[in-house]
């Protein structure tokens, strides 16, 4: 659902269905009609704790529908308190990871930036991309896979933190890999306990702008994980896999199971799935699978575009309110909450532009009004392989 929110997607009855949100599709009102009557009576004929356990909502729902590593769970104070705001979690989170990025003359420069295997680079209007490991030309390259060493982490840690610093002036991060491989893990001087790595995940699925991975070779272990917090995931037909062997969903497996839901998760890690770009796309993990440069390159343009007409500002906020009505059942707080939510947007300049463009079409926000204000990808050569 972030995802189709996050870049203003439209979808099908028949799209929708793929995704979950839709069960069953009827050509006509009257069908429709005639199977709400035959599944009330269904429902009618089953047990009580049957009933009960089909409940998503209230206190009898099957909550929380997003999980938190233990280091953010446990080691967060804002998340100890029963209401918790997820942008104060958040900040609380980009505090004590220990990295803090470039200082803010520098931010999201190619001035100073220390780290040889994740490289932060502008690579369109309004559009950033982080890309794993080194060249295989670089004599320096060591570590084949693209695991993922305390080097590599210290440098994805800075390369989020100036991108969580960074709203408005970023509004579409794209993750890539050098090599054969994504990412098949952890290095063997780190593990899933390590308070950093949860720092990292958390940190990249609440980035304040729509994130899109490409995957062209192998991804396992850590790597799994780390596709999951992306809202976007487009896979190449001939070299993307997905290994579930290993994969811990009570640990950094948990983004995982938010992504695809905890039953299907524990299937595959029991089976020890290696899926293709097509079967990752039918358990949710991806969203796009692309078979040639051209078509991921017409695929990130259409992105471009419908990014284009999403508010930067209600992006960004749009994280911390799916996380927090998410994480927990839904009560009269966080009703309270939805409404306070809604009245504070309506402070945002941008809130009331955005409305006029819904109601008159020819009304222009002022975040897509010219050509400097929509994201477009540079040129026709940025999708070139950066491998």
């Amino acid at each position: 659902m972030q995802r189709f929110a996050l870049v203003g997607d439209i979808v099908t009855a028949q799209e929708a269905k793929l995704v979950g949100l839709v069960q069953e599709i009827f050509g006509t009102n009257a069908q429709a009609n005639e199977r709400a009557v035959e599944f009330g009576k269904e429902v009618a004929a089953k047990p009580q704790a049957e009933i009960q356990a089909m409940k998503n909502s209230g206190p009898l729902a099957r909550f929380p529908l997003m999980k938190l590593p233990a280091a953010i769970r446990d080691g967060c104070a804002e998340l100890q308190d029963d209401n918790p705001n997820f942008e104060v979690v958040t900040n609380e989170v980009i505090e004590d990871c220990g990295r803090t990025g470039r200082p803010a003359a520098l931010r999201l420069s190619q001035e100073l930036w220390p780290h040889k295997s994740v490289s932060l680079v502008k690579c369109g209007q309004q559009m950033w991309r982080i890309s794993l490991g080194m060249p295989k030309e670089d004599a320096q390259r060591k570590k084949p896979g693209n695991l993922i060493n305390k080097a590599m982490l210290e440098g994805l840690l800075d390369a989020v933190v100036e991108l969580h610093r960074s709203i408005g002036k970023v509004r579409l991060v794209e993750v890539r890999a050098h090599g054969d491989s994504f990412c098949l893990g952890l290095d063997k001087d780190l593990s899933e306990d390590d308070e950093q790595v949860q720092q990292m995940l958390f940190l990249f699925s609440m980035l304040p702008m729509p994130v899109l991975g490409v995957v062209e070779g192998p991804v396992a272990g850590i790597g799994l994980a780390l596709c999951s917090t992306f809202d976007l995931l487009a896979a190449d037909a001939q070299k993307a896999t997905f290994a579930f062997r290993g994969v811990l969903p009570e640990k950094c497996g948990v983004f995982a199971c938010n992504r695809c839901g905890d039953k299907k998760v524990s299937e595959l890690v029991q089976s020890k799935a290696v899926l293709s770009a097509e079967q990752a796309c039918l358990a949710n993990l991806s969203t796009h699978v692309f078979r040639s440069k051209e078509e991921l390159g017409e695929m990130v343009r259409k992105i471009c575009a419908k990014v284009s007409l999403t508010g930067p500002n209600g992006v960004a906020v749009q994280k911390f309110f799916v996380q927090k009505m998410c994480t927990q059942p839904l009560n009269l707080e966080r009703m309270k909450f939805l409404s306070g939510h809604i009245s504070s947007r309506q402070m945002d300049p941008e809130f009331p532009d955005a409305i006029a463009g819904i109601i008159d079409k020819n009304h222009k926000p002022r975040y897509c009004r010219s050509a400097e204000d929509m994201v477009k990808p540079y040129g026709e050569d940025f999708m070139m392989p950066i491998r």
